[in-house]
């Protein structure tokens, strides 16, 4: 027989939408009741993908109208509904007793499932395929009547084989963790057996939802050494990584390779445990007394311990975020609801009291996140440095409206803190209405101590913002990229700044005849201009470059995606001022031939260049030859980028230039050679310097 193997992705929203129409048959009421109850939690709506979970939301709101929060009461409600609808089909109606023994044989049927998730042998192998004779008699009945298991019958040759499963594999593990949250009272000792055989961080993922539903149902003390435990091991993981990337807390993931620095497994057993910091403070079990008395687990300076030689529960929850940072990401759907859980929660404020830099990205197009982020700012009343990605936009109707107030309420929490000096939100495809934000921004009594001002992709009014920087005596960095502004609004916007800037930035903007105003930017302060993609054409490069003079420590020019054409001259007449210069990207700037060879023959000026983008320009034999031939003044380069349209009419230099990287010059016709010295390895620079200084010592 052939068997065909399937996955299963789950419902997407529109599937869930149609599954709850279909289920009510129309009731437009039930339907929209439910979905609003969903809308409310990110949890229940990726359960809701399940869709053997979806139907029995579908049965518990139509029988009663509400859906609990925690995984684990929602599991509770749904086994009752399911012996009570059998208790009603077999005609018993006081169910009153019956609902305690049955939560009772639910845990005995939850020894097999147990066995099955967590093997004496091995606890990476699971099972979830049983014979009938895995369970008893009265187990295996009870089971199938009430919906619990599941029974397939399958001919084999002559032989008729049954298997038996769960309804779900996540009701095997409710089952299991039932079984095992008794254990916690009836043998404790093989409670903490189990507990003990996770050993590892990345087995501890692998159980995490029978950890979950544990935490759920155990008593109070037993969620504290699961939570404990499960903080141990994460220090244990991280710290073996010997790398600075765990000094930063973190919720979510932004890649698959981030998930064993992600603290969201460990506040998922919070959520699920319902406990508060007073739970762990006194109460500990013999059993831990010497694993969770390392001194590590604690911020320097706190290394005091509970009574009883172990960790209080506040204190090991304390010790994650003690490195000051903190970033939080929406990967996967769950991770802000439940961060946004744990910020409101006992444990959040005495946590992230010592948070000095934050940094939130999300691309969900609802208005949740900004609540995460406002929420957690006013836990942080030391933070230097904010951080927001907002990866999408959003455009759903209803949506701007509930943004818009979700930005005035940000505005206000970023302007109440004392202590913030950097700040940064970057919008992505479409520019986002920060307005609120940047008003509340100017009008704080604070605004003077900010260092650092970065809003990409962002639309925002322009008196707001000129009052803002007109106030930010001690802006050091300003960062305007993509702002949709135009030549007016960034004349006033360079008209207001009042500090020596160490680094101004206003790409992809019309800047164009604005070229002007920025004469009072240009002192030796100024480190990085960024004007790529800003509407520049000669003139306006021309009139930059008679400023270059005072820019003495000039380390970085982007230019790219300009006309600067044959103004290149003065520019590279002028960049001999600027001795150190590290960084020049003149890309797509429609230089021709000879304006190549004029920043060339500057190269004597410029010793202290590690990169340089000439790439897009109109590069031909005698620009490429000018290039190789100064190239030997670069000795701290590190990156060359140009491609060059050249002909077997090409000089020698270059011809032995390209063969020390292994590029030939077409023996006929013209062809284009791409150069990046990235893609050649990393001695591909040095090879290239090395040849045209053999050229330059024989002539």
């Amino acid at each position: 027989m052939d068997y065909v193997s399937v996955n299963l992705t789950g419902f997407s929203p529109e599937n869930v939408e149609l599954y709850m129409t279909r289920f009510f048959q129309g009731n437009t009421e039930m339907v929209e009741g439910l979905k609003n109850r969903l809308k409310e939690s990110k949890i229940l709506t990726s359960l809701s993908t399940i869709p053997v979970i979806l139907m029995l939301m579908c049965l518990l709101w139509e029988d009663e109208q509400k859906l609990p929060e925690a995984q684990s009461e929602l599991y509770h409600k749904f086994v009752l509904y399911l012996w009570r609808k059998h208790c009603i089909r077999n005609g018993k109606q006081d169910q009153s007793d019956s609902d305690a023994e049955f939560i009772k044989a639910i845990s005995e049927l939850g020894q097999t499932a147990f066995e099955g998730l967590c093997s004496k042998e091995t606890l990476t192998d699971e099972k979830l395929v049983f014979s009938e004779s895995n369970f008893t008699h009265s187990q295996f009945q009870l089971g199938c009547e009430t919906g619990l298991l599941t029974r397939e019958r399958l001919r084999s040759k002559l032989n008729m084989i049954s298997s038996v499963t769960f309804l779900h594999k996540s009701f095997q593990e409710y089952c299991a963790a039932k079984y095992w949250a008794d254990l916690f009272e009836t043998n404790p000792d093989q409670f903490h057996c189990t507990l003990m055989q996770i050993d590892s961080w990345y087995l501890l993922l692998s159980k995490m939802e029978l950890l979950k539903f544990c935490c759920g149902v155990v008593d109070r003390a037993g969620r504290i050494d699961i939570i404990l435990h499960a903080i141990h091991l994460f220090k244990l993981n991280t710290d073996s990584m010997n790398t600075d990337d765990h000094a930063c807390a973190e919720v979510g993931f932004f890649s698959s390779d981030d998930i064993k620095k992600d603290l969201l497994p460990i506040l998922n057993l919070l959520y699920d445990s319902q406990i508060t910091p007073g739970d762990g403070e006194l109460e500990t079990t013999q059993q831990h007394d010497q694993v969770y008395t390392d001194s590590a687990m604690l911020p320097c300076g706190e290394q005091q311990q509970s009574p009883g030689g172990m960790l209080s529960l506040a204190q090991a929850v304390k010790s994650l975020f003690s490195k000051g940072k903190l970033s939080v990401f929406s990967t996967p759907p769950q991770s802000m609801p439940i961060f946004n859980n744990f910020v409101m929660s006992a444990f959040g404020e005495p946590s992230l009291s010592k948070i000095k830099s934050a940094s939130f990205e999300y691309d969900d197009l609802s208005v949740a996140p900004l609540d995460v982020v406002t929420d957690s700012l006013q836990c942080m009343p030391v933070i230097l440095k904010v951080s927001i990605y907002h990866r999408t936009d959003y455009t759903r109707a209803g949506d701007v409206d509930h943004q818009d107030h979700n930005m005035k309420l940000l505005g206000e929490a970023l302007s109440s803190l004392s202590r913030l000096s950097t700040i940064s939100y970057e919008g992505r495809r479409t520019c986002t209405n920060i307005q609120p934000i940047v008003h509340r921004l100017s009008l704080s009594s604070y605004c003077p101590h900010y260092t650092h001002i970065k809003f990409y992709s962002a639309t925002f009014n322009i008196t707001h913002m000129t009052h803002l920087l007109s106030k930010t005596m001690h802006l050091k960095k300003l960062d305007l990229d993509k702002n949709r502004m135009t030549p007016s609004d960034v004349m006033s916007i360079l008209d207001a700044i009042q500090s020596k800037l160490e680094h101004l930035s206003l790409m992809i903007n019309k800047v164009a005849e604005a070229i002007g105003h920025i004469d009072h930017i240009m002192t030796p302060h100024l480190q990085i201009l960024e004007l790529g993609e800003s509407s520049l054409n000669e003139e306006h490069i021309t009139i930059l470059s008679e400023s270059l003079p005072k820019a003495t420590n000039l380390q970085e020019l982007d230019l790219s995606d300009n006309t600067v054409g044959m103004a290149v001259a003065p520019l590279a007449q002028q960049l001999q001022y600027c001795p150190r210069l590290r960084k020049l990207d003149l890309a797509h700037a429609h230089i021709p031939d000879q304006g190549i060879i004029e920043i060339a023959n500057r190269f004597v000026f410029l010793q202290s260049l590690s990169w340089l983008d000439l790439c897009g320009n109109d590069v031909g034999n005698g620009g490429i030859h000018e290039v190789y031939k100064q190239l030997h003044h670069l000795t701290k380069l590190q990156r060359l980028v140009i491609d060059a349209t050249i002909d077997n009419q090409c000089s020698a230099l270059v011809k032995d230039c390209l063969s020390a990287i292994d590029e030939t010059v077409p023996d006929t016709g013209r062809d284009v050679i791409d150069l990046d010295t990235d893609m050649y390895g990393e001695n591909s620079v040095q090879l290239l310097i090395k040849a045209a200084s053999k050229h330059a010592n024989q002539n």
